[in-house]
Parts: structure tokens; sequence; C-alpha cells
């Protein structure tokens, strides 16, 4: 009886041509690359945006509770760390120190007045008080001059007080140095920034000459402060308004009147 041989196997065996056309040329894989990089840089540069606009934000919402946070020492009349009681809590803005401000107390008003820091803050990273251009002005003080005419104050360092017992705003465009070595430490002579805002008694129309500059001005509570916040890049920015004569503290757009949203 014969014995079946097992069926022949046949297998395919591809050309050289075909075996070529399974892998990548090298153009291709130039172009694959090329086409994630671009992907890879544009999700880069949108998650860099996000960000920025977040911080910013953030920094906004910052001052903005800050600011508040020195009224309202001033209405629940806090004792400062030394013991002592304020007269006066203050936010110091100041543009040799664009990525912090503080929050200060005057004390002794009466007498021997004597200020102390209360604390610094610092601002979220790559944002700090400055502005988009260098014609623009990132801290600013509007107050009437010759109603309905507004005088606007351009300002490298400025001073937002809350008067006790009632928080009565008085804004002052200037914050000469003063003595820091020891804490409390004493003010400066009467040409000092703070003493103007402790003998404050009247609003009185700045010196209109060198506008927007002004040599001499007085502290004031018919005024509106503007702070404006960029990334260090300046690409974008939030401004953020005290108004001395309603007491709002709020987002501003128009440097007048509060933003719809935030």
């Amino acid at each position: 009886m014969k014995q079946k041989l097992p069926p022949k196997m046949f297998y395919y065996q591809p050309s050289s041509s075909q075996k070529r056309q399974k892998a990548f040329t090298l153009i291709e894989l130039l172009v694959v690359i090329s086409i994630m990089v671009v992907l890879v840089g544009a999700l880069t540069l949108n998650l860099a945006s996000q960000r920025t606009a977040r911080d910013i934000r953030l920094a906004q919402n910052q001052l903005i509770t800050d600011i508040r946070k020195a009224q309202a020492y001033t209405l629940s009349a806090r004792i400062l760390p030394s013991g002592q009681s304020a007269q006066y809590y203050i936010l110091k803005f100041d543009l040799s120190n664009p990525t912090q401000y503080s929050i200060q107390a005057i004390s002794d008003a009466g007498s021997q007045p004597q200020f102390q820091d209360v604390e610094i803050m610092t601002l979220p990273p790559n944002i700090e008080v400055g502005a988009l251009i260098p014609s623009d002005n990132a801290i600013s003080v509007s107050r009437p001059f010759n109603n309905p005419t507004t005088q606007v104050i351009f300002t490298n360092c400025a001073l937002a007080a809350f008067a006790a017992p009632f928080g009565k705003i008085i804004l002052n465009d200037g914050c000469n140095p003063v003595n820091s070595s020891f804490s409390p430490a004493n003010l400066l002579p009467s040409t000092d920034y703070y003493d103007k805002i402790i003998n404050f008694q009247s609003n009185v129309i700045c010196n209109s000459v060198n506008p927007p500059n002004p040599p001499s001005c007085t502290a004031s509570t018919d005024s509106i402060m503007v702070i404006t916040l960029v990334d260090k890049l300046k690409t974008i920015s939030r401004k953020v308004l005290i108004n001395a004569i309603t007491g709002l503290v709020c987002p501003t757009q128009d440097e007048a009147t509060c933003s719809i949203s935030n």
C-alpha cells in the first residue's frame, strides 16, 4: 500500500521591491519628526500662555485680598506683633522691588509716630508690578483737578493707608524711604510721605507744574489708585483699583470703575 506523502508547502517570498516598500524612507522620517516637533512646540506654547494667564489672575486676586486684609486689620483694631495698637495699616508698592509689596503699620501717631513692617507679600513667579510698555504707568493716582478735570499722577512708589477706627482710605503718590534698621522705627521729619498721611487734614490740589509728575502733592481721600500687574515677558496685564472715595477695592479695566468680570 502506497504511503501518502504530505502536501508540498509553498512559501510566499516577496520581491526585493516589495521589501523596500515596507520601510520608511529618510524623507518620510524627517517629515514625521518635523510634524511632531511642531505639535510639541505648539502644545508647549499653549500651556505656557495658559500658565501665565493663570498666574496673573492669581496675583490679581491675591493683591485684592491683601488690600482688603489691611483694611480688615484696621477695622478690627488688630494688635501689632510688638503689642502696640496701630492707628494706620498701610500697603506700600515700590517699583524698586516689583515682585513684592508690604503691609505696614503706624503706631503712636499722636506722639512719636513709629512704623513697622507687618507682612511682606511676594507675587507668583514671573509676575510683577509693572507696565506692558514703557509709556504706560504701573502705579497711578488720579485725583480731581479743577473739577471735572482729573489729574493723573504716575509714580514709582505709592502708599494706600487705612485709618482707624473706620478704615478711611488715604492715598499718597510717594513713599520716601525710612530708617528700617530698627523695628518699630521712627518716621522721618515732616517731608516724609508717611507723615503726610498722619497729618492729613483736607484734600489739596497738587502743584500742577511738570505734570504728570508734579513736585508737590499731599495725601488725598478723593483719589483713585491703580496698580498694574504684568508677566515678566510683558505679554499680559491685569489691574487693581483702590477707590478712596467709595472704599471699593476691585479689578478694573478702564482704571475708573470695577470690571464686570474678573
